[in-house]
């Protein structure tokens, strides 16, 4: 998450400048979790049929074991080449890069033991004929049951703790939604200061585009103190029923002094992760 915003050049004081604003809005809540981008369906243990097969489980009603799902995301990460679309205040936004999600290493957060899996965003986006390079990187870190305990954005310092967590589903059937816990989100890993909230929640959908399978959809609402501008991100996961987990896109509505931004990374294409893990980094 980026409290302080590098802008593009003054001579691009408005639709340029937001464009890196809201990316980088974007960037900082995408994934508290295994929404990763989020593997991949052989690596995670997936499996599920050829796309707009008509051979069905009936995923309507079968159960999906997201807390495996969300375990094997973290043991295993992934590579991915994504897509961006999107709007910032009716000025149309494209680009494209890559989002890679290492695999878990053994760290410490808050005292106690942790997976960190760091994130690593490379994309290049055009705004009203301007175009920039926006990287970002994130430690997320997960216990050792593999639920969230926060994250921290190396490109700020920002700094996220889960205050609560009720758990992932252990059986979400296509329908389900609930409430998964909150996070305090501090300027730095010092925590003298508070510069916003985070609530996140979960709805299952069905998947159009595979039968045999389900989409996850982890929603992450923030709310900054400072600017008092809301950022909602939705991480779409496809899940099966071994528990696989494969990345589909992460779509980010930002609302904050004159900024409205609709941006959405759509995966094209996900396989192993990169050869070279990051080293994990303690707190």
């Amino acid at each position: 998450y980026r409290s302080e915003i590098e802008c593009f050049p003054q001579q691009f004081p408005d639709t340029a400048t937001m464009a890196e604003t809201a990316f980088a809005h974007h960037a900082k809540s995408r994934r508290l979790i295994c929404l990763a981008a989020w593997g991949l369906l052989a690596a995670c243990g997936g499996g599920g049929g050829t796309p707009g097969s008509t051979t069905s489980i009936s995923a309507q009603t079968v159960p999906f074991p997201i807390n495996f799902s969300i375990r094997n995301l973290v043991t295993n990460g992934y590579s991915s080449t994504v897509s961006v679309g999107g709007n910032i205040n009716g000025v149309f936004v494209s680009g494209s890069g890559s989002s890679n999600w290492a695999r878990g290493v053994s760290s410490t957060f808050e005292g106690k033991p942790s997976f960190d899996a760091v994130v690593t965003d490379n994309v290049t986006v055009t705004a009203a004929s301007v175009t920039q390079f926006l990287p970002s990187t994130m430690h997320q870190h997960f216990s050792i049951t593999y639920e969230p305990l926060g994250k921290v954005n190396a490109d700020s310092a920002e700094y996220t703790v889960v205050t609560s967590f009720s758990g992932w589903p252990t059986a979400a059937k296509v329908g389900d939604s609930g409430a998964l816990g909150e996070a305090t989100v501090f300027s730095d890993s010092s925590k003298r200061t508070v510069v916003g909230k985070e609530q996140f929640s979960y709805t299952v959908e069905a998947d159009t585009v595979n039968l045999n399978s389900a989409i996850f959809v982890l929603v992450s609402v923030r709310t900054d103190n400072i600017s008092n501008g809301v950022l909602k991100t939705f991480a779409r996961y496809r899940v099966t029923t071994s528990g696989g987990v494969s990345p589909v896109s992460t779509r980010s509505i930002t609302d904050e002094l004159g900024l409205h931004a609709d941006l959405t990374l759509t995966v094209t294409s996900v396989g192993q992760p990169p050869v070279t893990t990051p080293t994990g980094l303690t707190m």
